[in-house]
């Protein structure tokens, strides 16, 4: 049996093509996946499907990914569940900036599917966050690490 079998991952991002693609390469990994392209519907999806893991976009129309974080954040049901934001915007203040909302890490696009499966394959360190420093990975593949 595939160690994340059961596991449930949420992805939010405004492009459908984005999230089919993650969709299916997470689903290959063995997870269970729920795909939502209206960030307005996150909060009931979310709390009906009961997820481990968020990866959400930044830029989405209406409602962006950090104003969703920090409802996420605020919501008692779910505050404690990892947040991965995978977007466009990659400038190390965009960085900084998602993770002072509340997010556990930062990738920017575009991405490897690889960097979404082993580091997240735990799930963001199974839901440690906020007691460990954190990091920032840099263009150069070097680490910057903070105390959030």
């Amino acid at each position: 049996m595939n160690a994340n079998t059961g596991k449930r991952i949420l992805v939010v991002d405004d492009e459908p093509d984005v999230t089919e693609l993650l969709s299916y390469k997470l689903k290959r990994e063995g997870y269970l996946v729920e795909s939502i392209n209206d960030p307005l519907q996150i909060m009931g999806i979310a709390r009906e499907f009961n997820p481990d893991l968020f990866i959400l976009d930044v830029m989405m129309p209406d409602l962006d990914g950090l104003k969703i974080c920090r409802m996420i954040r605020a919501d008692g049901r779910l505050k404690t569940v990892p947040i991965v934001f995978l977007t466009a915007k990659g400038q190390t203040e965009d960085r900084i900036k998602g993770l002072e909302c509340g997010a556990d890490d930062y990738i920017p696009k575009p991405f490897d599917i690889k960097e979404l499966t082993p580091p997240h394959r735990t799930l963001a360190a199974q839901k440690c966050r906020r007691t460990r420093p954190r990091s920032l990975r840099q263009q150069d593949g070097s680490q910057w690490h903070y105390s959030g």
